[in-house]
């Protein structure tokens, strides 16, 4: 965010982390890798600074686009943070997590200090909501499943276009055959 000059990075209070969600901007409705999250994909996040305050014009300019925020339009107020970005064609960034898989999270927010730390923050009744939420195959496996290999097939697309190669599908998105395969 900094080196392109589009929006400034701030310190949080606190440390966000957790399973949430962001949402699509219609630009990142549009864009390949994240058209199949439709208006929101949820994610892992762990941060103590973000972005925030977005130049819009400046990315503009670099042909860029916002693809996600922390808060959806028009509703309820959940941050300021500017979550995905396409900074100019072919360079895209996440503030999130999206290698984040479900037994690496679950490893990290069971560990005793982790889940007191989550439980303080958010409550215990959050952190089991966090906990069952994982599980849902339509929420953090869905995003691990798809965001990076998505945009990498996107990006080998482009290029084999270009080359005269034969273009890849895009990956599976059955949910219930992706848990099997892994």
């Amino acid at each position: 965010m900094v080196h392109f000059k589009v929006a400034e990075m701030r310190k949080r209070d606190s440390l966000k982390f957790g399973l949430m969600p962001a949402y699509m901007t219609p630009d990142g409705e549009q864009t390949d890798y994240l058209r199949p999250f439709g208006y929101r994909l949820f994610c892992w996040e762990h941060r103590n600074w973000e972005a925030v305050g977005l130049d819009a014009q400046r990315l503009e300019r670099l042909g860029g686009a916002l693809l996600a925020r922390e808060t959806a339009d028009g509703g309820a107020y959940k941050g300021d943070a500017l979550l995905a970005f396409r900074f100019a064609p072919g360079v895209e960034g996440t503030q999130f997590h999206p290698e984040a898989d479900k037994p690496g999270v679950m490893n990290w927010i069971e560990r005793p200090e982790h889940k007191v730390a989550v439980q303080d923050a958010y409550g215990a009744v959050l952190y089991e909501r966090m906990v069952k939420s994982l599980s849902n195959p339509e929420r953090l496996a869905k995003t691990f499943a798809l965001v990076i290999p998505s945009w990498l097939t996107n990006r080998f697309n482009v290029l084999a276009e270009e080359r005269g190669y034969k273009p890849l599908d895009p990956p599976v998105q059955d949910m219930a055959e992706f848990d099997v395969a892994v």
